[in-house]
C-alpha cells in the first residue's frame, strides 16, 4: 500500500537519480537489482530494511538512518524491506563522473576514514543515525508539491541532503568527535532538546534551559552542535518550521493558524518558511487544498 506516490526522477542528463517513497508493504519486499556505479545515498526515515551490498555482510537498518555507499562499478544487491511497517525513504544515486567533476571530495576516502565503515572489494558502506537536518531535507523531498519548479527544487534538495549525509561522516570535523562529550553531558543535551520540542511556541531562554539541564550555556551550545549540528535555537527553529510544513501540507489550517501554532507572527513565519523551503506557505497550502479535492 502506497501512502504517497513512489516517485523516481533523473536530472543532469541522467547523472543524478532521485527516488522517494512512503509505503507499507503487505508482504516482505525483496529486490536484487544491482547497485549502480558511483555514490548512493539512502535516508530511511521510518521502517526497517536489510541489505547485502556486494560481498559485505548483510546488515539491518531502521529509521531514521543515513546510509552512504560507493561502488566501483555495478555490484550485487540483496535488499529486503519489512512488511506491515511504514517505510519512508529517499534514495539519491550520483554518477561517479559528476562526483569527480563537481567536488574535490573523495567519497571513498571519506567513508573509509569514518568510524564504522565496511569495505569488501569494490563496495564501501557506512551508516549513521540521521540528524534532524538531514531528516528534514529528506521529508521535504518526499512531500514537495509538483509545482513548475519541482525538478529544480527536488534536485537542489537532493544535493543538499547528499552534502549533509557526507558531512556527517567527516571525522575531521570537531563536531563529529564524540569523545569531547561525556555520556552524562550527552543525556543532558538530549533532555534540553526534549524541553525545546515540548514547548516549541514558548521555549525557555538559553540561560534557563542550561539551568534546567544542569549545564552552563557554553557547554549547552557546544553540545548541541556536536549532537545535532546546530545551536539550540537553530535546532528549535528548524523543528518549528517542520511542524508548520506538516500542518500546511495537511490542508486543514490557514497560514495564520499555523503561524500561531508554531509561535510566530504570520509575517515572520512566512519569511522564515520561504527562506527555508523555497516557496511561500500559501503555495504549499494551496497545493494541499487541491490534493484534498481530488
Amino acid at each position: 500500500m502506497k501512502i504517497l506516490p513512489h516517485t523516481v526522477s533523473t536530472h543532469l542528463e541522467g547523472r543524478v537519480l532521485i527516488a522517494a517513497g512512503d509505503m507499507i508493504y503487505d508482504e516482505p519486499y525483496h529486490s536484487t537489482l544491482p547497485i549502480g556505479d558511483g555514490l548512493r545515498i539512502l535516508t530511511i526515515l521510518n521502517g526497517e530494511m536489510t541489505l547485502k551490498a556486494g560481498d559485505l555482510e548483510r546488515q539491518t537498518f531502521t529509521g531514521p538512518t543515513n546510509i552512504a555507499i560507493f561502488s566501483d562499478g555495478l555490484a550485487p544487491r540483496d535488499q529486503r524491506i519489512r512488511e506491515k511497517l511504514r517505510y519512508r525513504c529517499v534514495l539519491i544515486q550520483i554518477d561517479r563522473s559528476l562526483v569527480a567533476a563537481e567536488s574535490a571530495l573523495d567519497p571513498v576516502d571519506l567513508l573509509r576514514r569514518s568510524a564504522g565503515s565496511h569495505q569488501a572489494g569494490p563496495v564501501i558502506l557506512n551508516a549513521r543515525r540521521a540528524d534532524p537536518a538531514s531528516e528534514a531535507v529528506a521529508a521535504q523531498i518526499l512531500s514537495c508539491p509538483e509545482t513548475p519548479s519541482f525538478d529544480f527544487y527536488r534536485l537542489g534538495k537532493a544535493l543538499e541532503l547528499t552534502s549533509l549525509v557526507l558531512d556527517g561522516f567527516d571525522v575531521d570535523r570537531p563536531a563529529m568527535k564524540p569523545s569531547r562529550l561525556t555520556p552524562s553531558d550527552a543525556e543532558r543535551i538530549k533532555a534540553a532538546r526534549d524541553i525545546l520540542i515540548a514547548t516549541p511556541s514558548a521555549p525557555p531562554d538559553i540561560a534557563t534551559l542550561a539551568s534546567q539541564t544542569g549545564l552552563n550555556t557554553i557547554k549547552l551550545n557546544r553540545g548541541f552542535r556536536m549532537l545535532y549540528g546546530a545551536t539550540p535555537y537553530a535546532f528549535l527553529q528548524e523543528h518549528r518550521l517542520q511542524i508548520g510544513y506538516k500542518l500546511l501540507a495537511s490542508g486543514h489550517l490557514s497560514v495564520g493558524q499555523v503561524a500561531a501554532e508554531t509561535g510566530y507572527t504570520q509575517a515572520h513565519f512566512a519569511t522564515l518558511f520561504r527562506k527555508r523551503f523555497g516557496l511561500p506557505p500559501s503555495a504549499l497550502l494551496m497545493s494541499a487544498y487541491q490534493e484534498n479535492l481530488e
